[in-house]
């Protein structure tokens, strides 16, 4: 049994985690959730569906990872999150980021402003 299958095998926790925006705007956004590797350089977990500022909020779809994706199985593990305004033709605007840990996030972290917006985080 390699490292891996003995990760895999000592049962890996799954986290979920919601995300929801605070607004003024119409537009379209949406998140992308990096996690922090050994070479220090951020590599890409997840990315949220486009979703539209509707009545001043943007809700996302619940996240369902397990935390060796997340964060390596290390609740202290280094995660960002980039909050981008959508465009169609492709140029999608980077309006901000925050780092943060899934420690933060279970001991009561539960919003940040990214780019004039306040993000909700709702999980566990």
């Amino acid at each position: 049994m390699n490292a891996e299958e003995s990760k895999r095998a000592q049962g890996l926790e799954n986290v979920l985690i919601k995300f929801d925006g605070i607004s003024t705007s119409k537009n379209s956004f949406f998140m992308i959730l990096w996690k922090k590797h050994a070479s220090g350089k951020f590599r890409p977990v997840y990315k949220t569906e486009t979703k539209p500022g509707r009545d001043g909020m943007v809700n996302w779809t619940q996240i369902l990872l397990d935390t060796d994706t997340l964060c390596n199985d290390d609740d202290d593990h280094k995660l960002k999150i980039d909050l981008f305004e959508f465009k169609r033709e492709g140029t999608h605007k980077l309006l901000g980021s925050t780092t943060t840990t899934l420690d933060e996030f279970k001991k009561g972290k539960k919003s940040f402003k990214i780019g004039g917006m306040k993000i909700n985080v709702t999980s566990f």
